[in-house]
């Protein structure tokens, strides 16, 4: 793998501290991994089981959404409590920069539990505050953990980032054309054939299924899937898991298995999302960039939710074309990169 690749960061030592056991870095990174990846799934499962109970034809009710609302309001809890605790136990901290920190962490953390509690009714907004804070926590651990992860959008090499740039924002967006082209037409076949009377199928589309209303949702929805999915769940979730010594295949699987889980609202046709998981984990262990991916997927959404009105097949007319002209347009940027390294390497040589 490449040196910039997060996942091949010294294992077992802490950045601001001393060197540790290899035993002892890596249980703490799987607690952190399990901790993490829990605390990320946690509400938006709640409220996939609503939904599918909606699917089965099971009423909603007053208990059941209240309960979704309390396992939400724990997690954003936990979540607050261990960001503060991660943000207040760096060392090589002034006191003043620790004070600073620490009581942004903490404001932060109370906002979070606030707009989660049952009585705000928040509801996308304390959803994507939680996202921010889980963002921020997965910083802080991956950070404490001795893998930081890489959140600039390329290289030092000026050449070099740019092709990775493109390629992994091109990625992003075929992988997600992939596994929401699956699980779209997937829909359109079970209704076709009367299959959504025996088995669990969204009815509507994904806006009306996620109770998405205006623009400001839709920007809501976005912002919290893709801070949510790419840098917790997929960079955060691979890093730490990497970290624990834990093997390929378990963290593909694992990561594929959250993203079926987030999207359970679907139905049975969510399990295409597991296509949409591994290519995003291939394209992290591979690149390991994770705004580029944070872009790539915020776009794909963004469109996606524009056409949401159109039928399936007009949605598909227009987005399949998208995904050549994205590789074409990535391949001139890349060959562009690599002349204009050539160039700047020429001229040091003449220097």
């Amino acid at each position: 793998m490449s040196n910039h690749d997060p996942l091949v960061a010294p294992l077992g030592r802490d950045v601001d501290g001393p060197a540790r056991s290899s035993e002892a870095g890596t249980g703490r990174a799987l607690a952190s991994a399990v901790g993490l990846l829990t605390l990320a799934s946690c509400a938006p499962m709640a409220s996939g089981v609503l939904h599918v109970r909606g699917l089965l034809g099971v009423e909603w009710t007053p208990s059941a959404y209240h309960q979704a609302l309390v396992v939400q309001l724990i997690g954003a809890s936990l979540t607050s409590v261990w960001l503060f605790w991660a943000v207040v136990a760096r060392t090589r901290l002034r006191p003043a920069q620790q004070w600073m920190q620490g009581s942004a962490a903490a404001t932060y953390g109370a906002i979070v539990v606030v707009t989660a509690l049952p009585s705000m009714a928040t509801g996308l907004l304390g959803l994507t505050l939680a996202a921010g804070a889980l963002a921020w926590l997965a910083i802080e651990v991956t950070h404490a953990r001795g893998v930081p992860l890489n959140l600039a959008l390329g290289t030092r090499t000026r050449a070099v980032g740019t092709q990775r740039t493109w390629t992994v924002v091109g990625g992003t967006i075929a992988a997600c054309a992939v596994g929401g082209g699956v699980m779209g037409i997937s829909v359109m076949l079970l209704r076709v054939l009367d299959a959504d009377g025996t088995v669990p199928v969204m009815a509507g589309g994904q806006l009306s299924g996620l109770g998405l209303g205006g623009a400001g949702d839709l920007i809501l929805s976005v912002l919290c899937a893709a801070i949510l999915e790419d840098l917790v769940v997929v960079a955060a979730g691979s890093t730490l898991l990497a970290a624990a010594s834990r093997p390929a295949w378990l963290i593909y699987t694992t990561i594929c298995v959250i993203e079926v889980l987030l999207h359970a609202y679907v139905g049975v046709p969510a399990l295409a999302m597991a296509l949409y998981g591994a290519g995003r984990v291939w394209l992290f262990r591979r690149y390991g960039l994770v705004t580029s991916m944070i872009i790539g997927h915020a776009a794909f959404d963004l469109v996606g939710g524009l056409l949401m009105s159109l039928p399936l097949r007009y949605r598909l007319l227009i987005a399949l074309p998208c995904i050549p002209a994205i590789h074409i347009a990535a391949r001139i940027k890349q060959r562009s990169a690599a002349r204009n390294n050539s160039a700047s390497q020429s001229r040091d040589t003449e220097v």
